[in-house]
């Protein structure tokens, strides 16, 4: 299964709502701290990762995610399904069934995601 770090997740977020950026479209929305140079190493890391896709308009590198926002959130939910809460990942799932800010698709395919990478039982 996909593991994203918080950083990554930091950048594939601000992609999520608003794709093509640049390197410098992505930090100043970012607001978190970061030096133009980390954000734009975490970036050139992601594309050779295969998270980001980079192509050049008009002499400036955009870049496009190339992990959907479910599969994020699967990253995500797997993490804190197993390591802090200690619950099975579809409870955790069932925290965001209510919320608006996941269409029914993508929580299907959240859901399908995590059903893939189920751990075998004894």
């Amino acid at each position: 299964m996909l593991e994203l770090t918080k950083s990554e997740l930091s950048v594939l977020q601000e992609l999520w709502k608003d794709t093509p950026l640049s390197v410098r479209e992505v930090h100043d929305r970012m607001a978190n701290g970061w030096a133009y140079n980390t954000t734009k190493t975490v970036m050139d890391r992601m594309t050779q990762k295969g998270l980001l896709e980079r192509t050049q308009v008009h002499g400036v590198f955009v870049y496009h995610a190339q992990v959907s926002r479910a599969q994020g959130l699967a990253s995500w939910v797997r993490f804190f399904a197993d390591r802090v809460l200690e619950l099975d990942d579809r409870a955790v799932v069932n925290l965001f069934a209510d919320s608006k800010l996941y269409s029914e698709r993508e929580l299907e395919e959240l859901q399908q995601l995590l059903d893939r990478h189920q751990p075998e039982s004894d």
